[in-house]
């Protein structure tokens, strides 16, 4: 009853930590069964309120035990490895330790409640450093709630009641806070849980919203799902976030008394084309793809979907490949084109435009595998006009985006990832993750556009 914490790890399992039931229960990522572990008391493995857990790369489990003033160590199995701490306000020592995560080098980082504080200790529960303080100022802490690290080894730190996320490095220089108190988006009411994911991006359980805000690393807001409610895709009292390798997240509903999985939208992973010299961009589902001639060269442009923008949505690189140019056109946002060595073809371009933000490092020269975040979309236009995110392949151009600029293809229709097809206001919108799905790229003979070209409608 009332799972509080969730994590998984490298192999895909889901440990949740239950609130009245004193016990931590583990699953596969579909929800079977597999074991349990604990009971109340202070003993070891036993609890008095686990509120949070944590894996690392070993496979082991950490717990904050919160009454107890404890963190307990254990294997995947639940077998009873090590603990620390005790009532206190001295380093090692807690007040409600509240949530846990490691690093990639094994490290434990403690929000220490009602001491207002973060705690780090190597794996064996070894006092490291302490940052945090009571206040609202940079670096201060009111009741921190939970706690997360990235790739970078960046912490991030729900402070529950100043209702922000900050950001810190792995020995606590604060870097950057988001978000005050409301139901707007960025703002929260006692952010509990985070979590991040393998792009960088940080999702945060709402809890007194009902919903999962989704941030990149930056804190710029990306999406955000969730009502008040029992039903698919609602919370009452959302307290943990977890993502698995796969990116698919799991969040602890907790007064529901359940764990909802979801799985975002996967953008541009497109199978390759494996022959011929032409790329064809099929425009059968919202929309036409269409050949165009510039500078004697032909390239393709595909506009899918309605002429509606993706806003401030995470963006993703299509393909492996160089980044050629990161500009600024116009009035319509930024923009990034890359080269790609595809099998079989000649060399491929994708544009990526109206970009409302381009991730740091993601530069002329610069080398980004499939499935790489390179920007955040677009967020208002010219008079109002909403920013679109231009998805465009070009194929055998040189690696400059030069007079093409302003030839801008694939037009994605709204935004996150819970919307789904529907129809509404005279209207198609499409879910992304099922757009890509339908989203053929298909191999063509050299220079064979008839079929392409009678795919577009008559205007």
């Amino acid at each position: 009853m009332y799972p509080r914490g969730i994590a998984t790890d490298a192999d895909g399992n889901v440990y949740v930590a239950e609130e009245s039931g004193d016990r931590i229960q583990k699953f596969d990522s579909e929800g079977n069964f597999l074991a349990k572990w604990g009971s109340h008391g202070s003993g070891d493995g036993q609890f008095s309120l686990p509120t949070s857990i944590a894996t690392d790369a070993e496979g082991r489990v950490y717990v904050a035990d919160y009454y107890n003033n404890r963190i307990q160590k254990f294997d995947g199995e639940g077998n009873f490895l090590a603990k620390w701490g005790s009532a206190g306000t001295g380093d090692g020592q807690f007040a409600g330790p509240w949530s846990l995560a490691t690093d990639a080098d094994g490290n434990v980082y403690v929000s220490d409640g009602d001491n207002h504080r973060i705690q780090k200790f190597d794996r064996d529960g070894n006092f490291l450093t302490q940052w945090g303080s009571y206040g609202s100022g940079d670096g201060q802490l009111r009741f921190p709630h939970g706690v997360a690290t990235d790739a970078g080894g960046n912490v991030y730190v729900a402070d529950g009641n100043n209702h922000r996320i900050q950001k810190f490095d792995s020995v606590g220089n604060f870097l950057a806070k988001w978000g005050s108190s409301g139901t707007g988006e960025g703002q929260f009411r006692y952010p509990a849980g985070l979590a991040t994911d393998a792009n960088g991006n940080v999702y945060v359980a709402d809890d007194n919203n009902h919903r999962i805000q989704k941030f990149d690393g930056e804190g710029s807001f990306l999406t955000q799902w969730g009502s008040y409610g029992s039903g698919d895709g609602q919370f009452n009292v959302p307290l943990g976030v977890a993502t698995d390798v796969s990116g698919d997240v799991y969040v602890a509903d907790s007064r529901n008394n359940r764990v909802v999985k979801f799985r975002p939208s996967r953008r541009f992973t497109t199978r390759y084309p494996v022959a011929g010299s032409a790329v064809l961009i099929t425009g059968r589902w919202g929309g036409c793809a269409k050949v165009k001639k510039q500078d004697g060269q032909k390239f393709l442009e595909g506009h899918l979907g309605e002429d509606y923008g993706v806003v401030r949505e995470a963006v993703y690189a299509f393909a492996d490949g160089n980044v050629c140019e990161v500009g600024t056109d116009g009035g319509y946002g930024k923009y990034v084109l890359i080269e790609h060595d595809v099998p079989g073809l000649q060399k491929i371009h994708s544009l990526y435009a109206h970009l409302d933000s381009v991730l740091a490092g993601v530069e002329a020269g610069a080398r980004v595998a499939a499935g790489t975040q390179i920007g955040v979309s677009g967020k208002s236009g010219p008079e109002g006009t909403p920013y679109h995110l231009h998805f465009e392949l070009f194929e055998g151009r040189a690696c400059s985006l030069g007079s093409a600029r302003g030839y801008l293809g694939v037009h994605f229709a709204e935004t996150v990832e819970t919307v789904r097809d529907e129809q509404r206001d005279g209207r198609v919108y499409h879910n992304p993750a099922t757009f890509i799905a339908k989203f053929a790229v298909e191999a063509l003979p050299a220079r064979d556009y008839s079929k392409h070209k009678e795919e577009c409608p008559k205007k």
